[in-house]
This record gives C-alpha cells, structure tokens and sequence, in this order.
C-alpha cells in the first residue's frame, strides 16, 4: 500500500517539479491519483476479502459493500494525505526565501516532502492495517 502512495507522490513530484507538466491540463493530475486512490481500494478491497475467506466467514452483499466503502475511503485518505504533506513541504521550502528562490530550495523541498510523504503513508497504513486472524499457542 505505501508503494501505490510513494507512487502518488512522485506523479505529484513530477507534476510540480518539470515544466512539461506544469503546462498540462489538472485533468491529468486527476486521472493519476483517481487511479493511484482506485488500485489502492482495490487491494485493500482483496486483502479484506481474503482474510474473511481464511478466517472462515462468510461475506454477503451488505459486508462486501462495507468492505469496499472501508478500503475506498483508506485510500483517499492514504493517497490525499500523503499527497497534502509533500505538497505542503515542497511549497514551504519553495517560499521560504522568497527574494533568493534557487534550485538549492526546490531540491530541498523534492527530498524533505518526499521524507514527509513518505512518514505520512507508512504511519496510516500501519495505523489502520488488516489484521489477520490471532494465532494462539497450545
């Protein structure tokens, strides 16, 4: 899951960094990161699945709904977050100095949102990650 974010980051990065992005349409950031936020649900989306499967429990419609609901909104808020923070670094550095901008500045805030981006996405997965059945020792 940190992979499809890290993945949504660097779009992000590429985006805002190169010039050949930056002239083209937000429509195309749009597609990136529905698409990064649509694989994301749809792994998560399995991995429940499967976990109910080898749990022994049964799914019916009214849970698959719930799962797909659950993992939809994990990944926007995997991807948005992780996408905010970087955004977030990358301006602050970017505006730091705002007489002496250099490409010292841009480069610093590539590699300090790309550590906060990072943090970011490793902690929510960690925070809110699908937990196996418990093993007990006999």
């Amino acid at each position: 899951m940190t992979a499809v974010a890290v993945l949504g980051v660097l779009f992000a990065l590429g985006r805002s960094v190169s010039s050949r992005f930056a002239e083209s349409s937000p429509g195309s950031t749009v597609v990136i990161v529905g698409t990064c936020v649509a694989y994301l649900a749809y792994k998560r989306y399995s991995d429940a699945l499967l976990l109910r499967r080898v749990s022994g429990l049964t799914t019916g419609r009214p849970e698959r709904a719930r799962l797909l609901l659950v993992s939809a909104i994990f990944a926007a808020a995997l991807i948005g977050l992780s996408d905010a923070a970087f955004l977030i670094v990358y301006a602050m550095c970017t505006t730091a100095n705002l007489h002496s901008s250099s490409d010292g500045d841009t480069a610093a805030g590539v590699i300090i949102g790309m550590v906060m981006a990072l943090c970011v996405a490793l902690c929510l997965s960690r925070a809110f990650e699908l937990k196996g059945p418990e093993r007990t020792r006999r």
